[in-house]
């Protein structure tokens, strides 16, 4: 070479125009599909040997000019796309946290079996850049493994019943779900549903249930401070509530206060929080009783439509004389519909129906009452291995079960009944016997037979106590249930089966 002539540098990748440096990014780096978490880890080559702690696309490892220039078109413009447990809490403690903010698009599933979703959560916060974030769940499932869990008295089957809108809140209280509710703002959340292995999709968010009315709002909204809301002026008008006819006003409050299906008032707010998570900026749903605090015409008008519209039932005795004993007589007599189911513990000497069931006297207004038992007078039907055909019902009197004669003191209670659970299961398989009505007597058939006869004629007592008509010899004979006549009422002597 001579002197004379000047070296040329060699054009590099980094020489190409800008916009065509971009398309080979986009042709390298983005995918049509969404990337799972194996192919994550495929692409970013786990596994191989590699200079320093990072996992990155072969091309941003070529320089940090590259790395800068590329790094959005993987991070960025791809949705990734995670369906088993603690994908999302590897994936995001596998990536740079320079590289965190770029995310746009993620895809989870909750899946109502996990333990460990909130490990998920808690790194999906820390995508401060996330502006789609979609979450594959079962919220029917969900629900009904929190009520499972909740509560012994009642059976829910994975697919046949169906929640109340009241049942469905309890998803607020799913291990989890304050972690969940921490992550945001969002631009957009979507509870999908699930897809399994095989491609078909299954579950869902319930149609207007909690997680698409409440859950998913709170994660888009969460960025609305107090400088994004205008401030009112002197010239702005109220709204003119009170100003509205009765009828309208009424109508209202139904749609605020009145719900389809039980109430079961509880004194623990809805949602999963831990004793120290209040203090991390989670904090508790309000509630709608929180109207009848706005002024003192809306909460007299307000009152009587949530406690004389709503049927509210009670699993515990316990949970009935906190609420009974919390309201007042001002709200007691407006309870018109109670169910309560029965349990009883002594203490001392002194039940919990003793002293319970005297505060429902107290309730004026009580038109419908039903007590559900769950073996209670089933169990006093007695059988003795040493005498097999020989069963006692000498017990199963149902006026001698705590509380039951503190029903008769009741009045205006139009629609009175108690019921036994597992009574009514042993009379559905004994109607189906081809021996049925005609046992033989004290045997074990005819002994539930009888017994519920018994009840049902307790019940039919019951009722003509409502209007004053008590019949003393069932409340004073214990054992009339065992007789081949049962006591008269109303001038009416009802027989039993047997």
């Amino acid at each position: 070479m001579s002197a004379t002539q000047q070296t040329v540098a060699m054009p590099t990748f980094l020489h190409l125009p800008r916009h065509v440096r971009e398309r080979i990014y986009r042709l390298h780096l983005t995918y049509d599909a969404p990337i799972d978490f194996a192919q994550h880890l495929q692409i970013v080559q786990v596994g191989s040997f590699q200079h320093g702690d990072e996992y990155l696309p072969s091309l941003l490892r070529l320089s940090k000019t590259l790395e800068q220039e590329a790094a959005p078109f993987y991070y960025k413009e791809n949705q990734f796309c995670f369906m088993e447990s603690q994908s999302v809490s590897n994936f995001v403690a596998g990536i740079p946290k320079r590289f965190r903010t770029l995310i746009r698009s993620l895809s989870v599933t909750w899946d109502e079996h996990t333990r460990s979703a909130s490990y998920d959560f808690d790194a999906i916060r820390k995508l401060n850049g996330l502006q789609e974030l979609d979450i594959c769940v079962n919220e029917k499932a969900m629900v009904q493994k929190q009520l499972r869990a909740r509560n012994l008295h009642q059976r829910f089957a994975w697919g046949s019943d169906n929640p109340t809108s009241q049942q469905c809140l309890i998803i607020l209280r799913y291990p989890s779900m304050s972690t969940l509710l921490k992550i945001g703002p969002i631009a957009t959340v979507r509870f999908l549903e699930k897809t399994r292995p095989s491609g078909s999709k299954s579950g869902g968010p319930m149609p207007g249930g909690v997680l698409e009315t409440q859950v998913a709002p709170k994660l888009m909204g969460r960025g609305v401070t107090a400088k994004s809301v205008s401030k009112s002026t002197s010239t702005d008008k109220h709204f003119p509530f009170l100003s509205l006819s009765p009828e309208i006003r009424n109508e209202i409050y139904e749609l605020v206060l009145c719900f389809d299906g039980q109430l079961k008032p509880s004194f623990r707010p809805p949602l999963s929080l831990s004793k120290l998570a209040i203090k991390k900026g989670v904090v508790p749903p309000n509630s709608v009783l929180e109207l009848l605090c706005v002024n003192h015409q809306v909460h007299c008008e307000a009152m009587s439509i949530f406690y004389n519209r709503n049927s509210f039932e009670f699993e515990w005795t316990t949970h009935l004389h906190a609420f009974l004993a919390s309201i007042g007589p001002g709200r007691q007599k407006h309870i018109r519909d109670l169910k309560l189911h029965y349990f009883d513990v002594k203490s001392g000497g002194i039940g919990q129906i003793d002293l319970t069931y005297p505060m429902l006297k107290k309730l004026t207004g009580l038109r419908k009452l039903h007590v559900i038992m769950h073996g209670d007078l089933a169990r006093k039907v007695i059988t003795r291995y040493w005498q097999p055909n020989f069963t006692f019902i000498n017990k199963a009197n149902p006026v001698n079960i705590c509380g039951m004669k503190t029903l008769f003191e009741l009045r205006g209670v139009t629609d009175i009944c108690v019921s036994d659970t597992k009574l009514e299961e042993k009379m559905e398989i004994i109607r189906k016997a081809s021996a049925y009505p005609d046992f033989q007597k004290c045997s074990l058939e005819w002994a539930y037979t009888k017994v519920s006869s018994a009840l049902a004629h307790f019940n039919f007592a019951l009722a003509a106590a409502q209007s004053g008509i008590v019949c003393a010899e069932i409340l004073e004979d214990d054992q009339w249930h065992t007789k081949d006549s049962f006591p008269v009422i109303e001038g009416r002597q009802i027989s039993p089966e047997l």
